[in-house]
């Protein structure tokens, strides 16, 4: 398999896990501040049981994101690795700009 692929995925991971924290902080901001409410209902249940709790289910996503991507790599099924990430990068720029649009706006 060529370097260029894993390192692709890497930096995807990355960018992946970096919008996740921007999903984060930008919510917990956005709901500290009273200028938003959750409007999903499942999370609204997380982040009622606290933080601590809501940070360690994402962390377990995107454990599960990564150990998805890095067994993608090595069967060679690098599409559905790159599928997969791209979906998931798209859904999180639009909640972090979502997030920021109420926070800032």
């Amino acid at each position: 398999m060529n370097n260029f692929f894993k390192k692709y995925h890497i930096i995807k991971l990355i960018i992946v896990i970096l919008l996740n924290i921007f999903d984060i902080l930008t919510t917990y901001f956005a709901l500290a501040s009273g200028v938003a409410k959750e409007i999903n209902p499942l999370g609204s249940a997380i982040i009622s049981q606290g933080w601590t709790y809501a940070i360690s289910i994402k962390a377990s996503i995107l454990v599960l994101i990564a150990i998805y991507v890095i067994w993608a790599v090595k069967e060679n099924k690098e599409k559905h690795a790159k599928w997969l990430l791209n979906i998931i990068m798209i859904f999180y720029i639009l909640i972090v700009i979502n997030n920021s649009i109420v926070l800032f706006w």
